[in-house]
Formats: C-alpha cells, structure tokens, sequence
C-alpha cells in the first residue's frame, strides 16, 4: 500500500467517524429517527473490493468500537454488527461481483438485511422491550433499499475521489489499477 493508498484509507476513516457523529442529527432532520441510512457498511464494502479484506475487517472492528465508545447502548453490539457486516461482505463478495454496480447494491442490501436482523434479535436477547409494527418494518425495508441503492453512488464518489489523490503525482505507476468494469 502506497502513501497516497494510505492517505484514502485515513480520509474514509475519517469519513466514518464524522458520519456516526452526526448521522442522528441527520436522521433527526429527516424526520425519523428509525431510517438508517449506512455509509458505514458501503464503505467497508469499497474498502474489502479495493484494499483487501484485512483492512475492511480492520476498519469494520474500528468503526464498531468507535460507534459503541458513543452510543449509550450495549458494549460491544455495534462491533459484533459491523464484525457481521464484514462477514456477510465477504461471503456475498464471492457470489456477486463488486465492480458492477448491481453487484454492489445487492452485497450492501444483503450486508444490511443481516446487521438489522441481527440487530433485532440481540436486543430479544438481552430483553429490550421494542414491539415490531408494520410502519417499523417499512422504515426498516425502506432503509435497506436507500443504502443499497445508494452504494454505487457512493463508490463512483470514492473511486473518483482515490484515482484522483492516486494519480495526482503525475507518475503513470501509482498503483492503481482499473479494468474494463470500473470504467
């Protein structure tokens, strides 16, 4: 990984910690507090499709303590979801192709069915009272679909955003590598 590589992988950490700080404000503003929109899990999809999964499971560990530090909620839930997150990305990664981006709204669709269900069933667990209604599981379906359909938005934003910084020394050889299906 190059220096250039290095700076992206920190400008989307950043771009993470930023997100889970202010997304209830936005949601708020929204209007609904229950719509999740989650740049989190299309981020740790683009960073398992373009640095490895080492580093997506890094980044996905990272956010999920990040997100638990300022949550007033269970310690430990939101790494366990995003751990969830990472695994549901690594095994739908080798059935649908991440550089197509029908490809990458099913794997973000999928990624995020699994952290909701999940989530569901750990707050069952642990007896945090919570009654599922149909305007709930509207919200929850609706939440789905946005980032899903969203995630080859973001990841034409963050491709731009990295083959720039990685082009920009003007040397040809700056480690990026684009094949036919990401143009």
């Amino acid at each position: 990984m190059t220096k250039r590589d290095i700076s992206v992988y920190v400008g989307l950490w950043l771009t993470g910690i930023i997100f889970i700080l202010l997304k209830g404000y936005f949601m708020e503003a929204l209007g609904s507090r229950l719509l999740d929109l989650d740049l989190i899990i299309i981020i740790i999809a683009f960073i398992y499709l373009k640095y490895g999964p080492a580093w997506a499971g890094c980044y996905a560990f990272g956010q999920g303590l990040f997100t638990d530090i300022f949550s007033g909620g269970l310690q430990g839930l939101f790494i366990t979801l995003y751990m969830a997150v990472f695994g549901v990305i690594l095994l739908s990664a080798l059935i649908f192709n991440l550089n197509n981006p029908k490809g990458q709204a099913i794997v973000v669709i999928v990624s995020m069915m699994v952290k909701k269900i999940l989530l569901f069933i750990i707050l069952l667990l642990v007896s945090v009272p919570f009654s599922l209604s149909k305007p709930m599981l509207s919200i929850f379906l609706l939440s789905v679909v946005l980032t899903g359909l969203s995630a080859p938005l973001v990841y034409y934003i963050l491709n731009s955003i990295r083959f720039k910084l990685l082009s920009s020394d003007g040397n040809s050889d700056s480690g990026l590598v684009m094949n036919e299906q990401e143009i």
